[in-house]
């Protein structure tokens, strides 16, 4: 199983008002050449409808031409099971707009209190990228939650 980069072993810089596990400017380890930025959008719609995306990318040191994957992780933080329709993955390449990644959705209801791989997509490594970033957009019955992931190439 290739490496993946998490929570724990990328640099988290936490954007706006979020919730998470990290306290604002709390850092964890650093992967060699990789920044990982975690701008939080969260769960909209209905007051039922709360949660938290978790997102994994696989290998952990990605270079151009090779395959690439996102795991995508959503905890169920309000009071009832949330339903879900669709996901969607696109991509912003060098701050232009890039292509919608293969994805699928992996459950379609995720109970109160579980978190639960909801979807994974998958894509290939441009040549001369400097700036990645995937929006991660995932429709329920009752709203949309959405995240993004961005990795930097760093010199």
């Amino acid at each position: 199983m290739p490496p993946t980069l998490s929570r724990a072993v990328l640099r988290i810089l936490l954007l706006g008002s979020l919730s998470s596990s990290l306290a604002s400017g709390q850092e964890a380890a650093v992967a060699p050449g990789t920044d990982r930025r975690v701008d939080r959008r969260g769960c909209f719609g209905s007051p039922s409808f709360e949660g938290k995306i978790d997102i994994e990318v696989s290998p952990a040191a990605i270079k151009p031409g090779e395959a690439y994957a996102l795991k995508v992780y959503l905890k169920n933080t309000g009071p009832r099971a949330m339903r879900l329709k669709e996901v969607e993955m696109t991509a912003r390449i060098n701050a232009e707009p890039g292509p919608t990644l293969d994805s699928s959705l992996l459950a379609t209801q995720v109970r109160v209190g579980e978190r639960l791989l909801v979807a994974e997509g998958t894509g290939t490594w441009g040549q001369d990228v400097k700036v990645w970033v995937t929006l991660v957009k995932i429709t329920g019955e009752n709203g949309t939650c959405q995240d993004r992931i961005a990795l930097k190439k760093t010199y």
